[in-house]
């Protein structure tokens, strides 16, 4: 526990408030749901209650992935090929890392429920939400029990990076489409492949951005890129290592919902490469390989911020939201999250009140 609290670090108060303990830590969960009075009536139902408070495409997504878990396990030869691929153990799929405790699953099933008040400290929670949120600070300081694992998020970096360079390869072939005048209605003399490509690049908004966004200075291929960029890292965070309304699932079934994510991503990674090395060598071919770095090496840092600013937004309207809620929703049962900043604060004053006694 130590060595992890000491990778992670704490999202510590004012210095010197000797009572002031990490928010995030399960441990600081474990002593607070001991004393909570509202753990016992939220223990057994609060799976309901989280899953109620989802939204039906929300709750849809977990009963399927539920669903495709109990028959995958079910099924004889599915059990033997996953144990072959060490996903199975006694029945249960152990894809990942160790079971979690109650503590460490509940604090885990809070972030992925989007909880953002910690301390109810702006500064301070905007803080623990960058480190676990931000697409280059989170591949260090992200918390060790986060629904997306550092591991996770070198992949993901990694994807982000070879899409880009194919997109930033396929700008100068769209760019040859506009200029020879080969898009959809005009590609009569253009061999099937790249007429094909022209159609393509027409129906996803690449031959659009690159006549109506360059500005006089040539920036289409690379707004298009810093969008698209933005938009299929969403996909891969939430949909492929996430997996938000899967957390809530049985242990099983979550992750059996992990390991699609996995999957999910490798073969995205295994269909962009053919792509890339196609259009590489239209580039190098072409000579146009100094267009495709400038596109690539202003589109990446660019999309970095403005996933921090776009995050920042949502945070800001969330904490403000979250904030704004009645202090006392909490104590009527129907608590968003299993611990909250005001069981926080009580643990604080419950510990310094009794050093001083």
């Amino acid at each position: 526990m130590a060595a992890r609290d000491t990778l992670y670090g704490a999202c510590q108060g004012a210095a010197g408030a000797e009572f002031l303990v990490d928010a995030m830590d399960d441990a600081t969960y474990a002593e607070i749901l001991a004393f909570s009075s509202h753990d016992a009536a939220f223990g057994e139902a609060s799976q309901a209650t989280h899953r109620a408070e989802h939204s039906y495409t929300v709750r849809c997504c977990a009963r399927l992935c539920d669903g495709m878990g109990s028959c995958c396990l079910s099924c004889c030869c599915c059990r033997r090929m996953l144990w072959r691929l060490w996903l199975v153990d006694d029945g249960f799929l152990t894809y990942g890392d160790h079971e979690y405790s109650e503590a460490e699953l509940k604090l885990r099933q809070d972030m992925a429920a989007n909880k953002v008040v910690w301390y109810a400290d702006y500064w301070k929670d905007y803080w623990c939400y960058t480190r676990n949120t931000n697409p280059i600070l989170a591949l260090c300081y992200s918390h060790p029990l986060h629904p997306i694992s550092r591991k996770e998020r070198v992949f993901i970096t990694v994807l982000q990076t070879v899409f880009i360079m194919m997109v930033s390869s396929a700008i100068p072939k769209a760019q040859h489409c506009l200029r020879d005048g080969r898009t959809r209605y005009e590609a009569t003399s253009w061999n099937g492949t790249n007429e094909r490509f022209c159609n393509i690049a027409e129906h996803v908004g690449m031959t659009w951005s690159l006549e109506n966004m360059s500005l006089g200075f040539g920036f289409g291929g690379s707004v298009y890129a810093l969008v698209v960029n933005f938009i299929f890292a969403q996909i891969l965070f939430q949909c492929g290592a996430n997996c938000a309304c899967c957390q809530f699932l049985r242990r099983d079934a979550r992750r059996f919902s992990e390991f699609l994510g996995h999957l999910l991503m490798a073969v995205i990674f295994l269909m962009m490469l053919l792509p890339t090395w196609q259009f590489m060598q239209y580039n190098i071919y072409h000579h146009t390989l100094d267009s495709v770095m400038v596109t690539f090496l202003t589109s990446k840092p660019l999309s970095i911020l403005l996933t921090t600013v776009v995050q920042s937004i949502i945070f800001s309207i969330i904490w403000l939201r979250e904030t704004s809620a009645a202090p006392d929703k909490e104590d009527k049962g129907h608590a968003k999250f299993y611990v909250t900043a005001t069981d926080y604060w009580a643990m604080v004053k419950r510990k310094s009140a009794a050093a001083q006694i």
